[in-house]
């Protein structure tokens, strides 16, 4: 997240917003967190 971007990025409105991508990671991990747990309920026997 504090890598360095040049100033012309940063003005731009191209700089990464860290609380968005945090927001959109959780996304991620929460979708993968329910994809094991179903594939780790179809295989427990």
């Amino acid at each position: 997240m504090d890598e360095i971007v040049p100033e012309s990025q940063y003005w731009r409105g191209k700089r990464e917003n860290p609380e968005r991508i945090a927001y959109l990671g959780s996304i991620i991990e929460r979708a993968a967190y329910r994809r094991r747990e179903a594939q780790r309920r179809r295989t427990t026997p």
